[in-house]
């Protein structure tokens, strides 16, 4: 297999009164620095650059040599040409590391978006960073129809100073943003979705709940009861650069009970037309699917959807555990409800977040990935239990 080699776009101004060979040392070293290259890289041979360029390859040797003497690059030996140096890297490691956390909307607007479970993520995320003492700066995106040079501009304003990216949500349903697709294409930082995954960017890591064990354990209660069949309620996904997880759970709810011998009836909780701002309305729709093919359990994908059904099952004459049994997720409502649960620490998640992106910032390079998840645990109580 050729060996890959570091050839960064470079644009020479003749007409500059800087001399061409610092052109060259500016831009590689810039180049470098912003991509992370890994050390040991070999770079593109000075004849060659010299040929692209259409310039004298003195002049290539002369901002070489420069380059060897910063510590950038080195030369292994004769035959193993001019390589990125090892070095290098402590080139990208900041004196005082700062991570970025990118946020959809402004601090003071973010407030209103955030439940208690996105403030704990949040103050997971700064208590890890003060821990390992690392600085965290919001940077609220740009509006939408911030112009291409204007963005470039945005983010140049922090990518080169900073140790990594933590994104914590999205601003838009249908996936329109321009300023928030540039800061998904970065490859040069390590980047981590913070309860979110993107089937689009394979470079940015994530950190997630991991459901298997909450699920088995909910699993193993409903078989203690002789329960045989769950109803799922499937969410749309049409945003393809960010996907929240917890769009998701249902998926993982049924395929673990599939494999342990349950009858998994879907309700799907948005049709074409649906308003996902009408949830209320929607749940209505499907109660007619849920009582025309019953499922024994019902397990929705938050707290907020199980109350709802709850309370449409209650209006329609069904009593919650004698005619359906409902599981939820957040263990949002225990105590008025008594709504058995799927969970997981959000402080935990912001936690490992920073933790990732250190560990990538230290230990390995651009374009590289780590996928890390917390667990999630059940809660039983009387939602879910025929008989004490």
């Amino acid at each position: 297999m050729k060996e890959y080699r570091f050839c960064p776009e470079i644009t020479l101004d003749h007409g500059d009164l800087v001399p061409l060979r610092a052109q060259i040392i500016a831009q590689m070293r810039q180049a470098i620095l912003c991509h992370r290259v890994k050390p040991g890289t070999r770079v593109i041979s000075e004849r060659a650059l010299a040929e692209k360029l259409r310039i004298n390859r003195n002049t290539v040797h002369q901002a070489y040599e420069d380059l060897i003497h910063e510590r950038l690059f080195s030369v292994q030996s004769a035959w193993g040409g001019v390589r990125i140096s090892p070095q290098a890297q402590s080139f990208y490691m900041q004196a005082f590391p700062t991570i970025h956390l990118i946020m959809p909307y402004s601090f003071t607007e973010q407030l209103k978006h955030f439940s208690n479970y996105g403030l704990e993520m949040f103050g997971g995320i700064l208590d890890r960073a003060a821990e390992r003492q690392v600085s965290v700066q919001i940077v609220s995106l740009p509006p939408p129809e911030t112009p291409p040079e204007q963005i470039r501009g945005f983010l140049d304003s922090f990518v080169f100073r900073s140790t990594g990216l933590i994104t914590m949500g999205r601003r838009t349903r249908d996936g329109k943003d321009p300023v928030f697709t540039e800061v998904l294409k970065y490859k040069t930082l390590p980047h981590v979705f913070l309860s979110a995954f993107s089937t689009a960017y394979s470079h940015i890591s994530t950190v997630n709940a991991d459901l298997k064990e909450g699920v088995d354990a909910m699993l193993d209660h409903l078989q203690a009861q002789q329960i045989t069949s769950i109803g799922v309620f499937p969410r749309r996904m049409d945003q393809k650069e960010f996907i929240d997880s917890s769009a998701l759970r249902w998926l993982r709810v049924r395929e673990q009970a599939l494999e342990r011998g349950f009858t998994v009836k879907e309700y799907p909780l948005y049709s074409s037309g649906d308003d996902p701002e009408q949830e209320s309305t929607v749940i209505e729709r499907i109660l007619q699917s849920v009582l025309q093919d019953p499922a024994e359990c019902l397990v929705a994908d938050n707290d907020k959807t199980a109350v709802k059904l709850i309370h449409c099952l209650h209006r329609a004459g069904k009593k919650i555990p004698d005619d359906f049994l409902v599981c939820g997720y957040d263990d949002l409502a225990p105590e008025r409800y008594s709504l058995s649960s799927l969970n997981h620490s959000r402080k935990d998640l912001g936690m490992l977040a920073v933790d990732t992106v250190l560990d990538l910032a230290e230990h390995h390079c651009a374009g590289e990935v780590l996928h890390k998840t917390v667990p999630v645990h059940f809660t039983a109580r009387n939602s879910t239990k025929l008989w004490s």
